[in-house]
């Protein structure tokens, strides 16, 4: 087996997400994730703290450009 196998899974789905181009996660840290954010600094992912769950879903939208969420809302 491969010893990124044997890593937590947080740590794999972090891999994973690098992998398919994500470069950005919005989120908040707690208990119940608390190892996808250990992973996600493995990584190499940059991750943008959200002060509010319902102001961090706008977030990517406005890291696109007003085109990008324009077209979003249509």
């Amino acid at each position: 087996m491969s010893q990124r196998s044997m890593a937590p899974l947080g740590t794999q789905i972090s891999y994973a997400l690098k992998t398919r181009g994500v470069e950005v996660v919005f989120g908040i840290p707690g208990v119940h994730n608390q190892e996808l954010y250990r992973g996600l600094e493995e990584a190499g992912l940059r991750h943008i703290l959200a002060r509010h769950e319902q102001g961090r879903g706008l977030w990517p939208m406005a890291m696109r450009g007003p085109r990008a969420a324009r077209a979003l809302r249509s």
